[in-house]
C-alpha cells in the first residue's frame, strides 16, 4: 500500500508528457563569428548530435523523470540509428515512432559562434512526412498525457490535428512556433503556452517590447490584446481579450540553440512549470 501511494506521488510529480513533431540529426560547427553571405569560414571539427526541436523537448523532460511518448518519423538512413539511440537513452517512449522507407531522416546544419549565437537551415526529411492520420492513430496516447509538445517542424496540419486531439481531451498545448511562421488563429485557440525567442516575439506582437514595459501590444499583434515585458530578450506575457482561459502566455526561449532545454533545468517541464519560466528571470 505505501508502495502505490509513493507510486502515484511519483507519478503526479514527473507526469506523463507527449510531444508530437520533429527528430532530426544535428551536424554542428563551432566558429568565431557567424559567416556573411557569400563568405566561406573555418570552423571547429563536426559535431554530429540528436536534435529536432520535438525530440529536444521530449529528451529534456525525460531527463528530468517524466515519462514521455515522441510521436514522429525517422527514414532508415543511418542519421535514423544514431537519433533513436540517442533518445532511447535518454528514457523517451519511441513506440510512436515511424520509420519510413525511401524518406531521409530530417537534417539540421548549424554553425554556432563563440557567444553561442547560432545560425540554422533545416532539410526536414521525414518530419514532412508525418501525416494527420499518424495522429489519429495515437489519439489515446495523446488523451493520457499530461501535457503535449509541439513545434513548427512537421506540417502545418499534423501540428493542428495534434493540438485539436489535445484540447478535445482536455490536455494542455505548448506550441514552439519555430521555424517561425503566423500561426493559424484557429491553432493559437488550442494552445496554453508559448515559447518564444526574441526574432519570434517581433514576429508576434508586430514589433518589439521594450524591456520591462507594461501596456497594449501594437495593433499589428497577431495575438492582440494585452501584452507585458519581463527580463531579457523573448520574455513576454500575452492575453488575447474574450479568452476564458487567459489565452496563450508567452514565455522565454533563451538566445541560440538552447531552447527549452535551458529553462528545463529551471523547472519541471509541465504546464504549470513552463507558465513559470515565464514569470521569473
Amino acid at each position: 500500500m505505501v508502495k502505490r501511494s509513493v507510486d502515484a506521488t511519483l507519478e503526479r510529480l514527473t507526469g506523463r508528457v507527449c510531444v508530437v513533431g520533429s527528430i532530426n540529426a544535428d551536424l554542428v560547427v563551432r566558429v568565431e563569428r557567424l559567416p556573411r553571405p557569400g563568405e566561406t569560414l573555418a570552423g571547429a571539427p563536426l559535431w554530429v548530435n540528436s536534435g529536432g526541436k520535438s525530440a529536444n523537448q521530449a529528451a529534456a523532460a525525460a531527463r528530468l523523470g517524466a515519462h514521455v511518448d515522441l510521436v514522429g518519423a525517422v527514414g532508415t538512413d543511418p542519421w535514423a540509428d544514431v537519433v533513436t539511440g540517442a533518445l532511447g537513452d535518454a528514457g523517451v517512449r519511441l513506440d510512436a515512432l515511424r520509420r519510413l522507407t525511401g524518406s531521409a531522416t530530417g537534417t539540421a546544419v548549424i554553425t554556432v559562434d563563440a557567444v553561442g549565437e547560432n545560425s540554422i537551415v533545416i532539410s526536414a526529411g521525414a518530419n514532412g512526412d508525418l501525416a494527420p492520420a499518424d495522429i489519429e492513430a495515437v489519439r489515446d496516447m495523446i488523451g493520457a498525457a499530461g501535457v503535449l509538445g509541439l513545434a513548427f517542424e512537421v506540417p502545418p496540419a499534423t501540428v493542428s490535428a495534434a493540438a485539436l486531439v489535445a484540447r478535445e481531451a482536455g490536455v494542455p498545448v505548448v506550441l514552439n512556433p519555430s521555424p517561425y511562421r503566423p500561426p493559424e488563429p484557429e491553432l493559437l485557440s488550442l494552445v496554453d503556452v508559448l515559447v518564444v525567442n526574441e526574432h519570434e516575439v517581433v514576429e508576434l506582437l508586430g514589433g518589439p517590447v521594450r524591456r520591462r514595459v507594461h501596456g497594449r501590444a501594437p495593433r499589428r499583434c497577431r495575438l492582440r490584446g494585452r501584452a507585458s515585458r519581463r527580463g531579457g530578450p523573448g520574455v513576454c506575457r500575452q492575453r488575447p481579450r474574450g479568452d476564458p482561459r487567459g489565452g496563450p502566455s508567452l514565455v522565454p526561449r533563451p538566445r541560440g540553440s538552447r531552447g527549452l532545454r535551458a529553462r528545463a533545468r529551471r523547472a519541471p517541464l509541465s504546464h504549470r512549470g513552463i507558465r513559470q519560466c515565464g514569470r521569473k528571470r
